[in-house]
């Protein structure tokens, strides 16, 4: 079903890969605006979809699938610029892995984000944002610790229920 939100949450797909890009090309002012502007989409969309009633399966299962994807890129942006920065794999493979848990769960009926998963996601975009324009370890320990403590919180909730 073509409707406004899932147009957006298509876009939002479509754009991910020029993060990686202007990043890559080490434009990272454009690459934070562009970061910004596609998370910013994610919000409109949703709204969009309460307020019209314009929620979909399609829209429910591609929607958390585009933020994480546009995370992963952004990480591994991040990863090919700042070479030292290895480890960071291990954060886009556990991104990858909500994805692939996320897509499972949605068909168990089993409801998400959790209010600190919002509070986490939240966290983790103003990270990588800034993660875009300049690496520190302050940085990377803080969206470290926020993906981990979303980990557990989806882990605590699956389980729970």
């Amino acid at each position: 079903m073509v409707n406004i939100p899932n147009l957006l949450t298509a876009l939002r797909i479509a754009f991910a890969p020029l993060v990686l890009y202007f990043i890559l090309i080490s434009r990272q002012y454009l690459a934070s605006v562009l970061f910004v502007a596609i998370v910013l989409s994610d919000a409109f969309d949703g709204y969009i979809a309460r307020k019209y009633n314009q929620g979909s399966r399609v829209g429910k299962i591609l929607d958390p699938i585009s933020d994480k994807l546009l995370y992963v890129f952004v990480l591994l942006g991040v990863l090919i610029r700042e070479k030292y920065f290895l480890w960071l794999w291990f954060f886009g493979i556990l991104s990858l892995m909500f994805i692939v848990g996320y897509t499972i769960i949605l068909r168990k009926g089993i409801k998400f984000p959790t209010r600190l998963g919002r509070i986490c996601n939240l966290a983790e975009v103003i990270l990588l944002a800034l993660m875009i324009l300049s690496v520190n370890k302050v940085i990377l320990v803080l969206f470290s610790s926020f993906i981990l403590v979303s980990a557990f919180s989806y882990a605590y909730t699956l389980i729970k229920k």
